[in-house]
């Protein structure tokens, strides 16, 4: 069994998936312990009484930037261990997706990130959205806003994956274009 979810999860679809629902997951559970924090010690409060604004507003910012920073540490750290691992620290050293092979960890990473900020827009309409109507439904801000962010990664990481299966396809299909045409001028 556990050889099985090893080579699932070496399926770039997979990994990329679990890796940021993962990294979403933590970066929730980091942006609730730190936003129970600023709410307990009432420095939303004080932030929004310095800038004239809605505490609420405060509260939606603040768990924003601490998720994006969290999420981005997380998934970083996730994916080289997944994709990128050398073999000496448990990596495999076995290409399970070449037709990706042509891409350094940087730029692998950073890809999947780029096509994450394309559906951000959605994600923190979402997540910022439900937490407000939470908020005025009298939630607390830390869970209003779990519960918000919860929410936009499901719906994001279902656009995500049909996003990926439809680029899978055509970079497996070149990947395979030109790998026979590398077979046949070496004949």
């Amino acid at each position: 069994m556990r050889a099985w979810i090893a080579r699932q999860y070496a399926k770039r679809i997979v990994n990329v998936n679990v890796n940021i629902i993962a990294a979403g997951a933590m970066a929730i559970g980091i942006m609730y312990a730190v936003m129970f924090w600023i709410h307990r010690l009432k420095i939303d409060v004080h932030i929004a009484d310095q800038l004239q604004v809605n505490v609420k507003f405060v509260n939606i910012a603040l768990s924003f930037i601490i998720d994006l920073v969290a999420d981005l540490a997380v998934y970083y750290l996730l994916h080289w261990y997944a994709n990128h691992v050398p073999s000496r620290f448990g990596g495999g050293g076995k290409l399970v997706n070449p037709e990706y092979s042509d891409l350094s960890f940087m730029q692998d990473a950073t890809k999947v990130q780029l096509e994450r900020m394309v559906l951000a827009p959605i994600l923190y309409s979402i997540a910022g959205g439900l937490q407000w109507v939470l908020m005025k439904g009298h939630m607390h801000p830390p869970a209003a806003a779990a519960i918000g962010f919860a929410a936009g990664i499901l719906t994001t990481r279902t656009l995500h994956t049909f996003y990926m299966l439809w680029e899978g396809r055509r970079r497996r299909a070149k990947f395979l274009l030109e790998a026979s045409g590398a077979a046949k001028v070496a004949k």
